[in-house]
């Protein structure tokens, strides 16, 4: 099926980046398959003095996560990014998604080269 979409600059923008970061076997996939990067933050349990670390946002790529940890550290404790997968042998949406995704970013990406 083919149909016309109108993206937005942004929308372009990250399609564009996702496609060229998160492609299978790139570095930012931290080898994980069609991952999805969390922000998280360290969390202090006042009972047994200790911590943990809670995820507070999530993005499709690396880069995005990172940028959100700078313009967020005041909202955050010792923040981190960590990478996660959809799952083991998920065949649900999450999946169909991101090769969607992948599939538009790389159409805008070759689109811009020709």
């Amino acid at each position: 099926m083919k149909i016309d979409i109108e993206l937005t600059e942004k929308q372009e923008h990250f399609l564009k980046l996702f496609a060229k970061n998160q492609h299978p076997g790139a570095k930012d996939n931290v080898c994980t398959n069609k991952p999805i990067h969390a922000v998280q933050t360290k969390r202090f349990t006042i009972v047994d003095n200790d911590y943990d670390y809670e995820d507070v946002a999530y993005f499709y790529t690396l880069q995005s996560a990172k940028e959100y940890i700078k313009y967020q550290s005041r909202n955050l404790t010792n923040p981190r990014t960590y990478t996660k997968s959809g799952g083991y042998s998920n065949y649900g949406e999450y999946e169909h998604f991101w090769d969607l995704l992948m599939s538009l970013g790389i159409k805008l990406n070759k689109n811009q080269e020709d």
